[in-house]
């Protein structure tokens, strides 16, 4: 062996070739830091040279594919019969070839390009006589993992392998590394920041099966600590990526521009700390929450943008920091860079929030709308109402902050009510934002709450997913030790199959017909621009009206409207001004509370609109919000 073993870290098929694995950024110049001759692989762009970028980016960004993405790999390892392929493969159009008869795409990239692919990743792979080779698994890319792994066993058997990831955490991993000792040797089941680098030195002193927390092989395995100091862990490296990419297209390969850097500012969720999610599995060593400094965020990405020469970044975050609304988007917001951020965030955001979210240049966000039913979202432990959704998603159109979310249904629980509540917003609310698709049935992910303790939430009939059989041969390992998605028995869902259909049909309508509605404040009144295919429509608001509107504006119930203009109008007269604006389509009213559904065509501030309301209608000092925006006051403090 070399004085100092040199070690491969590769991305397989189906990571997105649109940006580089942060994982194996982080993990390469986590090596490298601790004195390792340590190289990046992207493989996955390699494959979708061969394949074409295009149809690769389907099955890598479609999570309907990522199995039959596997599949193909998988037959690699235990051949079509016993993954009944022929069946799985009709299930996506595919046909077996009968004769002479040329075959179809599926039977082509599962016979012939993934084949040839491991043959030549490889050749090429063991031509660099690695010590060492890691894989980096998340969710469609272990079979394609293990296809290679095999290879490489066979061809230079004292390479060690290592598998890491998501989807080989906790006890997934553990299983992993029982059904295939003989081409995998180590599987880190958790964060790797500090058994990673804490093997390399077991293994280059001779000990490579020292035990390890979080590092399962031949032994049993002890859970590895959540990294908590996030400042001291280097900046990713990218430079292989770049290579490799600028390599290939140089070949011909017609890769996209690169649509995102990933980066990290915090891990776990604060909220998930006190409330988990009930469907969330995102965090298998539980939800503690732990931050990057913002001085250590606004250098990383100061330095990111500055070496790849790119502003658009993407937060692998679960959640955004409720401390950044204070303090490190004004940081980001006064870097003289045009920084283009995605993050996920919690809505039960304020304007205030808003404007900071644009000022700082996050350009796209991840809402976490999940319902508008305040019975479901509850069911959900999200925290949130379903108005205070709309409100958000009316918020983020306002200041030009894309919005990217999905409706989920089929939660244990749910009632006629909660349909008949989502139906009626959605059609309230056809002019801002859509969802992604149509809604999506709830599954059960390994390491929710749903999966932990189904009885207690009415789950029944809790099995892995049906597609694992065509993945890996159930004589070899019951699904259920190694899967990470779960099928339940769905019999309570088929009463609500008519409004889920409806809510369906209402949503792709809501997605084609492409209206936008904005209001204008006017003088003593407000606009309302309406512009469709057909033209635009112009309403006028007055009076009491408008100042319902305004005052509306974030979340309040008739009670407080009533009290709150009690000076300047009667109840029936607020209720009346109410209706009307309900039937224009610029209210949704839902469980005795109302907000205004349509964004103001320029960004304003609470200040602002508070100001209107005292120069149109209400005397000073009673233009206060509503309702409070909940504080993050009893949030977790990490």
């Amino acid at each position: 062996m070399r004085d100092s073993p040199r070690i491969l870290l590769v991305s397989m098929p189906w990571e997105s070739v649109s940006r580089p694995s942060l994982a194996i950024g982080s993990l390469v110049a986590i090596a490298r830091e601790a004195g390792f001759e340590c190289l990046a692989e992207h493989l996955n762009l390699e494959f979708a040279a061969r394949m074409g970028v295009a149809a690769y980016d389907a099955f890598a960004e479609n999570l309907e594919l990522f199995a039959l993405g596997e599949h193909f790999f998988a037959t690699d390892l235990f051949g079509p019969e016993m993954l009944d392929s022929p069946a799985y493969l009709a299930r996506f159009g595919g046909t077996e070839p009968v004769g002479s008869a040329t075959p179809d795409p599926l039977h082509i990239l599962r016979d012939r390009t993934v084949p040839d692919f491991l043959d030549d990743a490889t050749i090429r792979l063991t031509e660099l006589e690695p010590d060492v080779v890691g894989f980096s698994c998340t969710f469609n890319q272990v079979l394609p993992s293990l296809a290679l792994a095999r290879r490489l066993k066979l061809a230079r058997a004292q390479t060690r392998i290592l598998l890491g990831g998501a989807c080989v955490h906790g006890k997934m991993g553990e299983a992993y590394a029982r059904m295939f000792r003989q081409w995998i040797d180590h599987v880190f089941t958790g964060e790797a920041d500090d058994s990673f680098p804490a093997w390399l030195k077991a293994f280059a002193e001779g000990e490579p099966d020292r035990s390890i927390p979080g590092v399962a092989g031949a032994g049993s395995v002890t859970p590895s600590r959540p990294t908590t100091n996030l400042d001291r862990l280097p900046i990713p490296t990218y430079d292989e990526y770049f290579a490799q990419r600028a390599r290939l297209q140089a070949a011909g390969a017609p890769f996209r521009y690169v649509r995102h850097l990933p980066y990290e500012s915090s891990r776990g969720c604060w909220w998930g700390e006190k409330h988990h999610c009930t469907f969330c599995g995102l965090n298998n060593q539980g939800m503690l929450f732990r931050r990057k400094s913002p001085d250590r965020i606004v250098a990383e990405l100061k330095e990111l943008a500055a070496r790849h020469g790119i502003t658009s970044f993407m937060a692998s975050d679960n959640i955004l920091d409720f401390r950044a609304y204070s303090g490190l988007l004004e940081r980001l917001g006064n870097l003289p860079v045009d920084l283009d951020l995605f993050y996920e965030i919690k809505a039960n955001v304020s304007r205030a929030d808003v404007a900071s979210l644009r000022r700082s240049g996050v350009r796209r966000v991840q809402p976490g709308i999940e319902s508008f039913s305040d019975h479901v979202l509850h069911i959900m432990r999200k925290g949130i109402t379903g108005l205070q959704n709309v409100q958000a998603i009316k918020w983020l159109q306002e200041h030009g902050v894309t919005v990217d979310y999905n409706i989920l249904v089929g939660f244990p629980g749910e009632t006629p009510e909660d349909y008949r509540e989502i139906l009626h917003i959605v059609r309230a609310i056809g002019h801002l934002p859509p969802p992604n698709g149509s809604a999506i049935t709830i599954r059960v992910d390994r390491f929710s709450p749903f999966f932990d303790d189904p009885e207690a939430f009415g789950i029944r009939g809790l099995r892995a997913a049906d597609f694992y059989r065509h993945l890996i041969p159930h004589d070899l390992v019951p699904p259920e030790q190694f899967a990470y998605f779960f099928d339940r028995d769905e019999d309570d869902l088929a009463a609500f199959a008519a409004p889920i259909a409806e809510i369906n049909a209402v949503m792709a309508e809501w997605k084609e017909r492409k209206v936008e509605r904005r209001a204008r404040l006017g003088a003593g009144f407000i606009e309302l621009l309406q512009a469709t295919e057909d033209g635009r429509v112009r309403h006028i608001l007055r009076d009491l009206e408008a100042l319902v509107f305004v005052l509306a504006d974030r979340v309040t119930s008739l009670e407080q409207l009533t009290d709150r203009l009690a000076s300047i109008a009667a109840r029936d007269d607020v209720v009346t001004a109410v209706a009307n604006l309900v039937e224009v389509g610029a209210v949704v009213l839902s469980n005795d509370k109302l907000v205004a559904t349509i964004a103001y065509a320029e960004s304003h501030s609470e200040e602002e609109l508070n100001v209107w309301v005292a120069q149109n209608g209400l005397p000073a000092g009673t233009a206060e919000p509503a309702l409070r925006e909940p504080s993050y006051a009893g949030a977790v403090v990490a």
